[in-house]
């Protein structure tokens, strides 16, 4: 059938007066496929979020009290797939702050102050975190801006025994809760102790007479120390057994000590003979740090600072009141 449809076409071609020709070359089309369509734009539903162990911190000087004051707020910063562009900060609920960016800058610093504020009842300070869409971490909350304090005028009591201490303080108060005490030695925390706790014993190199301190801790990290010098207090208990030693005698009392001049000593050689320092024999002197004692006559003594160029304190000794009295009382005839 090909064959004949062929033949049929030369046939009608020649009676045409044309030439016959070769197959027709069909140009090839192609439709371009048209480019895929672009992807929505990506929406942002994922909301900044704190570290785990995030805490927002708040400090603020003094005690609790109508005092108006600033509170210093200060956190980590927050993460977010794309970026946090502010924080937000409330106190009891209401927004008094927004924190962004400085100009020209890449990263927020992620602290505040408020001012005026009065920590007379509980107060609560909160932060969150914004990013782009608008999207909001939870918050980092904190009703705690104040440290510890002890009472006024409170001291830390030591009490040395050779090489123990006893140390002895009054309780700390907080706006919140104190949550313990800890000890510090010389620049370094030894112990933590609960919040009842009022006394502690810690052995202690004398050579060394380190710098004590007892620290009041709360919950939010704040702390307030009352410290004490154990060299201070070795200097000072040296120079007082020194004057009792010295001045006493198993026929008189120590009455009185009368300044004519200065007198100093050096630390480190009075602590040095601080154990041990007692009464010098009958006639004799003792020597202790640079101080130096000399008996006189009439009961009557001198504790000189030798490196003082003649500044020195004066003793009378008394006897006891037996002695007085038989001294007072005319022998019989």
């Amino acid at each position: 059938m090909r064959s004949f449809s062929c033949l049929c076409a030369l046939a009608l071609l020649g009676a045409c007066g044309e030439e016959p020709v070769g197959p027709v070359a069909i140009e090839d089309v192609r439709i371009a496929e048209a480019p895929p369509p672009e992807p929505p734009p990506r929406v942002d539903d994922d909301a900044p979020r704190f570290p785990e162990e995030a805490q927002l911190r708040a400090s603020a000087a003094g005690h609790a009290d109508a005092t108006p004051r600033p509170v210093r707020l200060e956190w980590p910063p927050a993460l977010d797939d794309v970026g946090v562009t502010a924080y937000v900060v409330r106190l009891d609920g209401e927004e008094v702050a927004r924190v962004e960016a400085a100009a020209g800058a890449t990263t927020i610093e992620p602290t505040t102050s408020i001012d005026d504020v009065t920590l007379d009842a509980t107060r609560t300070f909160s932060v969150v975190a914004l990013d782009a869409a608008g999207n909001a971490s939870g918050p980092l909350e904190t009703s705690d801006a104040l440290a510890p304090w002890f009472p006024a005028r409170a001291s830390l009591a030591v009490a040395i025994d050779d090489t123990v201490a006893t140390l002895r303080w009054p309780a700390a108060r907080d706006d919140v809760e104190v949550t313990g005490y800890v000890i510090r030695v010389a620049a370094e925390d030894v112990e933590t102790l609960p919040a009842s706790a009022r006394r502690h014993r810690l052995t202690f190199d004398r050579s060394a007479a380190p710098r004590v301190a007892v620290i009041a801790i709360d919950a939010a990290g704040h702390r307030t120390a009352l410290g004490s010098d154990l060299g201070a207090q070795l200097q000072a208990e040296a120079v007082s057994a020194l004057l009792l030693g010295a001045l006493s005698s198993e026929r008189g009392a120590f009455v009185d000590i009368l300044s004519e001049g200065a007198v100093s000593a050096d630390a480190s050689d009075v602590m040095a003979g601080a154990r041990g320092v007692g009464r010098p024999a009958e006639g004799a002197g003792a020597s202790l740090g640079g101080l130096s004692w000399r008996p006189g006559g009439g009961g009557l003594g001198a504790l000189r600072g030798a490196e003082q160029g003649g500044g020195e304190l004066r003793a009378r000794r008394e006897p006891p009141a037996a002695e007085t009295r038989a001294a007072e009382t005319p022998a019989a005839e």
